[in-house]
């Protein structure tokens, strides 16, 4: 059975919601389901395993629609709305309205994490959901809010320097609220008689073995629901590995109860993508417009720019993700650096490599990402092919960490295509290897459980224990040439090596460094380096911020270097507003 998987956007009150239809090709189904997803940094970490889910759904022959809630994900609107909560539960009473049109079926819920303290308290899933799935439920408010400012700060190096209005905000991982709308989440706890509804039996909670005796446990066994537990869940929520996607085995537990309790009676749904929305405006009301589409090897693009400008605009923006990352980078970066670019008059095409995020099918083999190959870098490189590069005058590339490793490579490969009027930035942020030769992986490398990706999981943590070790001798060395021949070695980074090879393609450089990978780029000879070689190059180091780029401070240097890149600058977008403000 051939699987379809269509971008979409739902038309709200408050701005388009983004969502993705995940059905049966020949479109007939026995219900539907409403995927509720978890809040910040999660959600961009779970995406390909809720897709891997929704495909595992939809061979059951059931309608699937993921969504991102208002000012989350692809969705249009700002995450420091004051009403965010209240805008989260409209999100999922459109979504659910919207399956209900479509006219699928009965309607499962599956809620996950923070999005399991969301989807029970709305009136629609409280009256019309046919069944439940709560997956490791947050049950407190208050619990998610504290525990996301932990990881927040543990995620920095020193403190965020206080900046105008920052009293109002609550910076969580991957996720900054309004104070009143963190407030009035942490007022939020998971209502057991909620979770029943109209359903009683019809509920499945998987939860921790130590919140097995909750009430929330007790009443969904008493109505004859089904509790069970879980499986390590950390390296599907937090993902600490680069190299690693995790399909956690509750992905096929899920897909069979779900598909016990829907009915064996077909319907046929013809589901109509709406590939193009508004999705912010400019101060003087001029409309910002994403288009997404997927290409005919299977990568989904998100393409931003004013309406009307897509083909023409000369100054284009493409981020390169870290390995497992999502297009809409760390707390919606790239999301909201592509409505800056695109009020300035720019244009920025953001995508998910092969076999992350939205791309492609779902297999085990995703769960291993081919970090620093010529695989990588090819696929890195398909998206020029989707430009009409003679149109551009100028075009940058932007990366984090592993990320700006590949955007070096595309830099090199647009300077090498591109005419010589034009002009090709890399934007190199918070650097974790500092050179440009790619990896040869070992042979029958199928997946995070193959033997292959086993080895070389701990090839890779025996080079990088290396380059830490090896820190201090390679900023001792000073010979030039020494250097070079070192750096072949990976294991002797020489910061010299990735710059002077993205500028003898015939691009330019902008570095963006963090306090502790400015420490490094320093004890690696970063510095004495360029200058011997006359290499001058613009450094913004900082003094406050984290290396992944989950902070205020590090997203807004990286914001406003991209912006200098492109040579753009002055007018600023607002998100869309609502209909009481509009």
């Amino acid at each position: 059975m051939k699987i379809v998987n269509a971008p979409t956007y739902l038309s709200s009150d408050a701005g388009p919601l983004f969502g993705v239809y995940t059905y049966p090709e020949d479109g007939l189904v026995r219900g539907a389901v409403l995927v509720c997803p978890p809040l910040g940094k999660e959600l961009n970490h779970t995406w390909r395993g809720f897709k891997r889910l929704a495909e595992f759904l939809a061979a059951q022959r059931l309608l699937v629609l993921r969504i991102d809630y208002t000012g989350t994900g692809e969705s249009a609107g700002s995450q420091e709305d004051p009403s965010a909560v209240d805008l989260w539960d409209d999100s999922i009473t459109t979504a659910f309205d919207h399956l209900v049109r479509m006219g699928a079926g009965p309607i499962c819920v599956i809620a996950h994490r923070s999005g399991a303290l969301l989807a029970p308290s709305n009136e629609r899933v409280q009256q019309g959901a046919q069944s439940l799935v709560l997956w490791d439920p947050i049950q407190r408010g208050r619990h998610f809010i504290r525990t996301q400012q932990m990881l927040y700060a543990v995620l920095a190096e020193g403190q965020d320097a206080p900046t105008p209005g920052s009293e109002e905000l609550v910076h969580l991982a991957g996720l900054t609220l309004h104070r009143d709308a963190a407030r009035a989440f942490s007022r939020k706890t998971l209502d057991p008689a909620a979770v029943l509804g109209q359903r009683q039996g019809n509920v499945l909670a998987l939860i921790p073995d130590d919140e097995r005796d909750s009430s929330l446990a007790q009443t969904i066994t008493a109505a004859g629901g089904t509790v069970t537990g879980l499986s390590d869940q950390a390296p599907f929520i937090q993902a600490t590995e680069a190299l690693l996607i995790d399909f956690p085995e509750e992905l096929e537990h899920i897909q069979q109860w779900v598909s016990r309790h829907m009915p064996t009676q077909r319907r046929r749904v013809e589901p109509v993508p709406v590939t193009e929305a508004v999705v912010a405006t400019t101060p003087d009301g001029r409309a910002i417009q994403t288009r997404v589409r997927t290409t005919r090897d299977g990568i989904v693009v998100w393409d931003t720019a004013l309406a009307g400008t897509h083909g023409t605009a000369d100054r284009v923006l493409i981020p390169h993700p870290i390995g497992h990352d999502i297009r809409s980078g760390p707390a919606r970066l790239y999301l909201e650096l592509a409505n800056d670019v695109a009020a300035r008059g720019g244009r920025t095409v953001r995508f998910d490599r092969r076999g992350v995020g939205e791309s492609g099918t779902t297999s085990t083999d995703d769960t291993f990402v081919k970090l620093f190959t010529r695989s990588y870098i090819r696929d890195g490189n398909r998206i020029l092919d989707e430009l009409n590069l003679s149109r551009i005058h100028v075009i940058a590339h932007l990366g984090i960490c592993a990320g700006n490793w590949m955007s070096a490579h595309a830099a090199i490969e647009t300077a090498h295509r591109q005419s010589a009027r034009s002009r090709t930035v890399a934007v190199i942020a918070n650097v974790n290897r500092w050179d440009v030769w790619p990896n040869v992986p070992l042979p029958f490398l199928h997946g995070s459980n193959s033997a292959a990706a086993r080895l070389e999981l701990q090839r890779q943590r025996v080079v990088f224990r290396g380059i830490r070790d090896l820190t201090d001798v390679s900023g001792r060395i000073r010979s030039i040439r020494l250097r070079a021949a070192l750096a072949r070695l990976r294991v002797f980074q020489m910061p010299e090596t990735m710059i002077a090879h993205v500028q003898r393609a015939g691009a330019d450089v902008r570095l963006i460094l963090a306090p502790n990978d400015y420490r490094q780029f320093t004890r690696l000879g970063g510095p004495r380096a360029l200058a011997r070689l006359g290499i001058s190059i613009p450094v913004a180091d900082l003094a406050y911020g984290d290396h992944s780029g989950y902070h205020m401070p590090t997203r807004e240097l990286l914001k406003a270097n991209a912006l200098r890149a492109l040579g753009l600058h002055d007018n600023t977008s607002r998100e869309i507003a609502g209909p009481e403000s509009a």
